[in-house]
């Protein structure tokens, strides 16, 4: 069962993502004309391109939330599976 205590603070976890989540797509919508000029743009390369929507947005709106949750938590990205072992070859 979960505790007064850890349900306020998963509360206050969700409401930072969901915070960042809608500013990252507020940012989206408001610079929409803009951002989609960079992305057709052939003149830029497409690696750039790709970068550029995938971090900037996809990230900020998939993953940007919980990892300040986790930094701010103070908890290890390992505690969820993510290991280094074999990371570079």
């Amino acid at each position: 069962m979960v505790t007064k205590e850890r349900k306020k603070q998963l509360d206050i976890d969700l409401w930072i993502i969901l915070i960042i989540s809608m500013l990252s797509l507020g940012i989206y919508m408001v610079f929409n004309s803009k951002i989609n000029g960079i992305a057709y743009n052939s003149d830029i390369n497409i690696v750039l391109r790709v970068l550029f929507m995938g971090v900037l947005f996809q990230f900020g709106l998939a993953g940007l939330g919980i990892s300040v949750v986790s930094i701010i938590r103070k908890e290890s990205f390992f505690s969820y599976g993510l290991h280094s072992k074999k990371l570079v070859p």
